[in-house]
């Protein structure tokens, strides 16, 4: 099974939400494996099913059952959190332009689930579907969240705030209240469907976006590839380049060197001598990379040491152990012990 992953960014907003409801955000990223330092790292690639967890998680500690809906309520117009979705709508001509480029970049911002575009070209309706990946955790939040956000960007897109939906579908049962539902999509909702999807009134498609960046289109086409390969910046050293990407990467089983070698637009042999030039290799950096974030969250966070194997990209405790006594002479359970145990000292 592959490893499921979203940006970081998507995060974007909750610290800020859950205060507001009262609650303790750093509290809950400790208990979903994050520390509070997630938030200053928007494109770090964090595992879905912590991710979904999360939300889950806050929904019940705050008894909030719409969280994902107020969530998607409270992002600002130009909705940060899914990266530069609505900045796009300013490179391309209309709504159908502004779907197919959010598409193409949605591979950039999660693999977890897939979009597709219908449209026959002969009804008068159209429909996004949001196909989510079979070995995902199904997470009521996450999706209401993923379409508060949809149908907010659409009509801040289209400057049509009173522009509604046909129909939503969501696969999850009909909670008891859906008061939330109603005033956010405007149009019937229906639940327990075949899949979680929305139809829109075909003529949308040819609206005018604001499109005043059309003649630099081949740029937003050039930015999309390259955040796609996870292109980092390129005043830096490798190493620090390298490292950049390593930390983007880890948790979602994608941290080989060929993978990251190829995220930097370059071959596996290149990246290994660049790197040898720095006096240096990607085993060590990445074997660093592992010692910092381990101690961080073993003194940081309450998630259980196999969570945190994972998010290491551990296949086991067992090698994640032998790892941690090499690095500091004690096994992760006994230096997290003591160190509690220094703290209340």
């Amino acid at each position: 099974m592959r490893s499921l992953y979203i940006r970081a960014y998507s995060l974007m907003g909750f610290a800020e939400l859950v205060e507001a409801q009262g609650g303790d955000a750093v509290a809950l990223l400790k208990s979903a494996g994050f520390t509070e330092k997630v938030l200053s790292y928007p494109d770090k690639l964090l595992p879905w099913r912590d991710v979904c967890y999360l939300m889950e998680l806050s929904a019940e500690r705050l008894n909030r059952p719409s969280f994902g809906l107020e969530w998607a309520l409270s992002i600002p117009d130009h909705f940060p959190n899914v990266g530069p979705t609505v900045l796009m709508a300013q490179f391309v001509g209309d709504f159908r332009a502004w779907i197919e480029s959010s598409i193409r970049y949605w591979r950039c911002h999660t693999n977890a689930f897939t979009l597709h575009f219908f449209d026959d070209g002969e009804s008068d309706l159209a429909m996004f579907r949001y196909e989510i990946d079979s070995g995902a955790l199904p997470s009521r939040q996450q999706v209401e969240y993923a379409f508060g956000n949809n149908v907010r960007m659409a009509r801040v897109v289209l400057a049509a705030p009173d522009e509604n939906r046909a129909l939503v579908r969501f696969q999850h049962s009909r909670p008891s209240d859906t008061s939330l539902h109603d005033m956010i999509f405007r149009c019937p909702v229906e639940f327990d469907a075949a899949h979680n999807e929305f139809l829109f009134e075909r003529r949308l498609l040819g609206y005018r976006t604001n499109g005043g960046l059309q003649n630099f289109k081949w740029l937003l086409d050039r930015y999309i590839r390259s955040r796609i390969r996870g292109m980092p910046i390129y005043d830096q050293t490798m190493t620090t380049m390298v490292a950049s990407a390593i930390r983007s990467m880890l948790g979602a089983g994608l941290c080989s060197s060929e993978f990251v070698a190829n995220s930097l637009g370059m071959s596996h042999k290149k990246m290994q001598r660049l790197l040898s030039r720095e006096e240096t290799t990607f085993s060590q950096i990445l074997d660093d990379i592992r010692r910092e974030t381990a101690i961080e969250m073993l003194l940081e966070s309450d998630a259980p040491i196999s969570r945190i194997a994972g998010l290491l990209d551990y296949s086991s405790i067992a090698p994640f152990t032998g790892a941690f006594k090499r690095w500091t002479g004690n096994s992760p359970r006994a230096f997290r012990d003591h160190a509690r145990r220094t703290t209340h000292q």
